[in-house]
């Protein structure tokens, strides 16, 4: 975030969750559950730039923290994550199953927002909510409170 206020360019702050995993743990087993989180880990990490972040954030849920854009960008870089419908195809310990995923999902304007990293992931964390109560396997984008910190 420091570096996103010297540099006036956008963060883009994402929750990932993969949808309906209890039912994988419980039809395929945990072995097979675990596997299909390494796999989407991989999928994640191949999909995103070299200096953007993604990690598991825990249990089935992930952190995304795409860096460097410029203000312009940030609406188009949000909608262009590689978790938006990703329906990845697993196959784990003889069982083959789909995964999908909800993101909730706030950008970091320097100029627009006076932000601590817990407030965005606060928002992010609303933001999932909602995708997955209006049916999983959706991306929602969530603006953080505008204060006008840049001329």
């Amino acid at each position: 975030m420091e570096r996103a206020r010297r540099e006036s360019r956008t963060v883009v702050v994402a929750l990932v969750d993969l949808d309906n995993f209890k039912r994988i743990n419980d039809a395929y087993g945990h072995l097979a559950g675990d596997e299909a989180l390494r796999w989407f880990g991989v999928a994640v990490g191949a999909a995103i730039r070299a200096y953007d972040h993604a990690g598991r954030y825990g249990g089935e849920e992930f952190l995304l923290v795409l860096t460097g854009d410029s203000a312009p960008s940030r609406p188009n870089r949000a909608h262009r994550s590689p978790c938006l419908h990703l329906n990845l195809e697993i196959q784990a310990r003889g069982s083959q199953f789909q995964l999908n995923c909800s993101m909730g999902a706030v950008v970091f304007d320097p100029c627009k927002e006076l932000s601590t990293a817990e407030s965005l992931l606060a928002v992010a964390d609303q933001a999932l909510y909602v995708a997955k109560a209006a049916g999983r396997n959706r991306m929602v984008l969530q603006s953080a409170v505008s204060v006008g910190a840049c001329q």
